[in-house]
């Protein structure tokens, strides 16, 4: 379940950022008369739930667990949502997956993400959380899907886009001072739209 490998061959295949694109998600992200609007057709909503008790027991190396249930909903058609996955995870991360069936979005329709957490997170709840986002990412790119934007709590916004930087998601900046490789970027914003950033997978940036 480690990610690393495929991200590394997809990004790496993928060198070009559309910051056209980019840019005009964001000002209508933000325009009031776009207030209802949404750059994607189906969201794919993780909600990210702790499990305390599960697997809990004498010199268990497999405790705490956490769960994050994946759910696709047609955002632009008639609003009906199916089950993707559920993956599960231990100390952050990924120990167990369980697919409904493929992914039910059209090749080529846009997508969004959003993360919920059913109660506080703490570090282990906010690390799954990142490791569910890069899982859809891979999973969307893999099926020709665009990835328009991502959404997170308020409250765990700073934490995300943190925890994302271990996965060498860097703050995107359209003039880097230390040139490395960038093959793609997030966009991440929280619920209310207060707070929003662009991050870029650089693994040059690493040593």
């Amino acid at each position: 379940m480690q990610p690393t490998s495929n991200l590394d061959r997809l990004m790496k295949n993928s060198l070009r950022i559309l910051f056209g694109t980019t840019a005009s998600v964001i000002l209508l992200l933000f325009s009031p008369a776009q207030a209802d609007w949404t750059p994607y057709n189906f969201l794919l909503t993780a909600a990210i739930k702790p499990l305390p008790n599960y697997l809990r027991y004498a010199n268990s190396s497999l405790s705490p667990v956490d769960k994050a249930t994946v759910v696709c909903t047609n955002v632009s058609g008639d609003g009906s949502s199916s089950p993707y996955e559920s993956i599960w995870f231990c100390r952050g991360q990924p120990y167990g997956l369980e697919r409904s069936g493929p992914l039910p979005v059209d090749s080529g329709s846009a997508i969004g993400i959003q993360i919920n957490f059913n109660s506080p997170p703490g570090p282990m709840e906010i690390k799954a959380a990142v490791q569910t986002i890069l899982r859809l990412y891979l999973d969307s790119r893999l099926n020709k899907n665009p990835v328009m934007t991502v959404i997170v709590p308020d409250e765990q916004f700073a934490e995300i886009v943190t925890a994302l930087g271990d996965e060498h998601f860097q703050p995107f900046q359209l003039a880097l001072e230390v040139p490395v490789q960038i093959a793609s970027n997030l966009f991440i914003q929280d619920n209310s739209k207060k707070h929003s950033t662009s991050v870029c997978y650089a693994p040059g940036s690493f040593q």
